[in-house]
């Protein structure tokens, strides 16, 4: 149990790093490159599709800690 918690963790954990890092480093500074106004359009639409799916993934990074740190300790 404790393996398949550890790589479900690692595996979202990737996932939620590298998301938020491809938009940091990557989709937000392309995004300069076109008028304010579609740049602000274009961001809030990103963040209204992406903003659960992150905040999903950020959830079950912390739901397997808990469960690793539980299983440690039991």
């Amino acid at each position: 149990m404790r393996q398949i918690l550890l790589i479900i963790h690692i595996t979202l954990g990737v996932l939620w790093a590298g998301g938020i890092m491809f938009i940091g480093w990557g989709v937000f500074p392309a995004s300069l490159s076109i008028s304010l106004n579609n740049q602000r359009k274009f961001l809030i639409q990103l963040m209204k599709s992406t903003h659960h799916f992150f905040t999903l993934i950020g959830l079950g990074v912390m739901q397997a800690s808990a469960n690793l740190f539980n299983d440690y300790f039991d």
